[in-house]
């Protein structure tokens, strides 16, 4: 859900549109990503990827103002839709295709000249995806600072204050007098986002390289029954049926290998029909890379979080743990320190002084005075 706060209705809460272009005003000024890789190729500008997302995709809480967990989830559409985008973008030739088949001194296969074709630009087409993704999660988890901050503050008095420790408020008080301590922390939480970000990036990419190595056999097709029908002729299930559905969820696994094996049959290994092999070889690549495509967008809320969300939350507080101040706030507060040992000496100066004023007034009061 989004994090409540007055303070965070005001200020902190975004639509979409708000975020994609506060995204791609952050990337053109700071130039972390190319114009290539912020916007895919089918759209001119940033104004007609917000109108498909708001018209055509319909995505979820487009309009709606949200931070937080809210926001995330948003986000996780937005860059499955985003992905999904990623093209191959080229046309082998036939004496590419030639040429990587080998002249025949060796044995080879055209499924390893397929995966050997689309090791060379398709890897490369998905990282540019990822590399997107990587950017958004980072900017968007840096963004989350202000508002946690503030939530933090208003915990107290609100409906939502037994659910939460009572140093939330003391500590977010503390964070907010003291700006060195604010801007440590945030400071420290960027440098572990931009962390995770280089090894999520890197996580992702090897597990993209390991499908493109042997697409054949790691694409598997679901065997999920289609949406629809009724439940009326439902009935208990037997050991038969059972039997029976297990082996049809077997076979249809492996109905995508074997529908792209059986083209693969059918590319001529004749040289005069190169035209012809280059068109179905080009077919089959296209075939494989949408697949992989597919799975990638499919999966790409669940490796976001199971290789950035869940590895930063869990290694922040020890990053935390190690935070020290910078050279310059360092310099700053020994120069304070000298400072405030100077009056503390001056200080007890004048406190010994004081002191030995007051027992020279009690004695002459007590020797002098009678007592009175």
């Amino acid at each position: 859900g989004a994090l409540s706060s007055d303070e965070n209705f005001q200020k902190h809460l975004t639509t979409m549109e708000d975020e994609l272009r506060a995204f791609h005003e952050y990337v053109r000024r700071s130039g972390v990503l190319s114009q290539q890789d912020a916007l895919t190729t089918c759209f001119p500008d940033l104004d007609s990827y917000i109108e498909y997302l708001r018209n055509d995709v319909v995505l979820p809480g487009m309009n709606v103002q949200l931070n937080g967990g809210a926001q995330f989830k948003r986000l996780m559409y937005e860059v499955e839709v985003f992905t999904r985008f990623a093209g191959l973008g080229y046309k082998f030739s036939a004496k590419e295709i030639i040429q990587t088949r080998g002249s025949g001194v060796h044995e080879s296969s055209w499924q390893r000249t397929i995966t050997t074709l689309l090791l060379q630009g398709a890897p490369q087409k998905m990282r540019e995806k990822t590399a997107y993704v990587g950017e958004r999660l980072k900017w968007f988890f840096t963004e989350q600072k202000e508002c946690t901050l503030r939530f933090m503050l208003a915990i107290k008095g609100s409906p939502e204050e037994h659910m939460f420790s009572q140093r939330l408020h003391k500590q977010a008080q503390v964070i907010m007098r003291n700006d060195t301590m604010r801007k440590c922390i945030f400071s420290t939480f960027d440098a572990t986002c931009a962390r995770h970000q280089q090894a999520f990036m890197g996580m992702w990419n090897d597990w993209m390289d390991s499908m493109f190595q042997s697409p054949l056999m790691l694409l598997k097709t679901g065997s999920m029954p289609k949406v629809g029908g009724s439940y009326d002729a439902v009935s208990a299930p037997t050991l038969d049926s059972t039997k029976q559905r297990i082996e049809e969820e077997r076979n249809a696994r492996g109905g995508l290998q074997s529908k792209l094996s059986e083209e693969i049959k059918k590319i001529p290994d004749d040289d005069r029909l190169a035209d012809k092999a280059v068109e179905k070889v080009q077919s089959v690549i296209e075939k494989v890379f949408s697949v992989i495509r597919s799975a990638v967008s499919d999966q790409i809320e669940l490796y976001s979080k199971s290789f950035f969300l869940l590895p930063m939350l869990r290694r922040l507080e020890g990053d935390m743990a190690k935070m020290e101040l910078t050279d310059e706030d360092k310099a700053r507060y020994g120069a304070r320190k000298a400072v405030l040992d100077e009056e503390k000496r001056k200080s007890e100066g004048v406190l010994v002084d004081l002191n030995w004023c007051i027992d020279e007034v009690q004695r002459f009061r007590i020797t002098c005075g009678g007592g009175n």
